[in-house]
């Protein structure tokens, strides 16, 4: 970029990035650092460091489990030398076969940072309805229709059926595929689609989705665990490849249940003192009351109390804690006490809150590397845990949860610009780097070489949006749409689509 767009793009971003630090004074490190290349930032991923409360060799030995089982043996190997030499994992994704350009470019972004002789450590919730932003049940583009982005279903859901959680679906078939190819061609037909456009659809139902190990698993999640690293081979070329890890890809409840199973068991262990422990319990309650992914009035106005029950509709229910019992919805009182709780957790009636899957991991001293509201939210509970704990007489637990955790994410940055011959170009998504042909050594470099503020560029009028409203963002004065991506993309890999 030459001096005068770096300029332009300087003097636009850095007042609204000071004015969401403001609101947010978690940021401001990370805003500071705007000049930085993306690979400086990415290099500082390796030093990120949280004093564990207790061994993370269960956490590694349950990634490493679920890599074997979806992968095979040689994934399994390097995903726990990672896991051994670094406790960072990357938690932004929600379940799906990914497309979202928000997650893709997440993913490809950390792998940049990685060593391509270990794996990339992805947990992706499942606790989400299926008719979740991230589309769960299709392929997405970023290509737009109407405002809305074009999308094929796979799974045919009611309207009711959409409000499942994506962990509880019914596993695709083959004439779910039929159906999409059919979807596809009508698209071409239509003139809503590109030729690379629809080939990479083509690729994915045909070549990823149709395999025997993809089609043929018992459950949506397995399938969808099976299909996103075959599909994450499919974004870079050969040559490419050999400078990114292999993807190790599970569900975060998958990983995180039989951890919280574990430690409940336990009565030394910190998650079995929040839980049963009342004079803690009710700290915690207290002190994460209205933080994102918590609760609000102990479940009572938002939110479950650290567990959600699942219903016969395959829906999460919340929970409200009220002395030593969770509330069910319709009157039922579940008692706080290790018998109930585990059988919930055993038998699936029971799941953990986004809030207690992450707190495994804090107590494991795991860097869980998210999107932008994660660095927030992922901070306040790290806070009101060391506080409770130091209230309630766990002082040294308090001390080592007290140091702040760094500022990293990945999801919110982006580098690949989808562009079309009739069309704005797009932040490109997972079906546009297909239709690219893959990602090149050079891809990589370019994307490597831009700063912190041109990959917070697409993202930033909608962090805006979020964080100071709309009247914040007509304040802000950034340029419209297009003019906006324009700027910001004048040095980022162009993906032709």
């Amino acid at each position: 970029m030459s001096p005068a767009p770096v300029d332009r793009l300087r003097a636009l971003a850095d007042p609204v990035m000071t004015a969401i630090a403001r609101v947010r004074p978690v940021y401001s490190r990370l805003f500071a650092e705007g000049d930085a290349s993306l690979g400086h930032f990415l290099a500082e991923f390796s030093s990120a460091y949280l004093p564990p409360l207790q061994d993370r060799s269960d956490y590694i030995a349950e990634v490493e489990a679920h890599a074997r089982a979806s992968q095979g043996e040689a994934l399994a190997a390097r995903v726990r030398a990672r896991l051994t030499r670094s406790p960072l994992v990357y938690t932004a994704n929600h379940l799906c076969v990914e497309c979202m350009p928000l997650t893709v470019q997440s993913m490809i972004i950390a792998a940049l940072g990685e060593d391509p002789a270990e794996a990339l450590p992805v947990e992706a919730s499942a606790l989400i309805p299926a008719d979740n932003a991230s589309y769960p049940v299709g392929l997405m583009l970023a290509r737009r229709h109407e405002g809305k982005p074009l999308r094929v279903p796979i799974l045919d859901l009611s309207n009711k059926q959409r409000r499942q959680m994506t962990l509880l679906l019914d596993p695709f078939g083959e004439a779910d595929l039929a159906k999409a190819e059919a979807r596809v061609r009508s698209l071409v037909a239509a003139g809503y689609l590109g030729e690379r456009e629809a080939h990479a659809l083509e690729a994915t139902l045909s070549g990823i989705l149709r395999a025997p190990e993809v089609v043929g698993r018992p459950t949506f999640r397995e399938q969808v665990t099976s299909a996103t690293p075959r599909l994450w081979e499919r974004w870079f070329t050969p040559e490419a490849r050999r400078r990114v890890p292999p993807l190790a890809y599970a569900t975060f409840e998958s990983i995180r249940t039989p951890l919280l199973i574990r430690d409940l068991e336990d009565p030394g262990s910190p998650i079995h003192r929040l839980f049963f422990d009342a004079a803690l319990r009710g700290a915690v309650l207290e002190a994460l009351d209205g933080v994102p992914c918590c609760w609000s009035e102990a479940g009572r106005g938002g939110g479950s109390a650290l567990l959600w029950e699942v219903t016969d509709q395959r829906r999460t229910s919340p929970l409200v804690a009220e002395g030593g019992h969770l509330l069910a919805s319709d009157g039922r009182r579940i008692a706080l006490e290790p018998a109930p709780i585990l059988e919930g957790l055993r038998g699936g009636n029971l799941v953990p809150t986004s809030f207690l899957s992450l707190a495994t991991g804090l107590v494991r001293g795991l860097v869980q590397v998210g999107g932008f509201n994660q660095v927030d939210y992922l901070a306040a509970m790290q806070l009101g845990l060391s506080r409770a704990m130091a209230s309630t007489g766990y002082g040294e637990w308090a001390a080592r949860l007290a140091p702040p955790l760094p500022a990293l994410l990945t999801a919110g940055l982006a580098g690949l610009l989808a562009t079309y011959a009739d069309g704005p170009a797009q932040s490109a998504g997972g079906m546009e780097v297909l239709a690219h042909g893959g990602l090149s050594p050079g891809d990589l470099d370019q994307l490597t070489s831009l700063s912190l503020r041109e990959a917070m560029g697409l993202e930033l009028p909608g962090i805006a949006r979020m964080v100071l409203g709309e009247q914040g963002l007509r304040e802000a004065r950034l340029p419209d749409g297009a003019d906006w991506v324009r700027l910001c993309s004048q040095r980022m890999p162009a993906l032709a689509c």
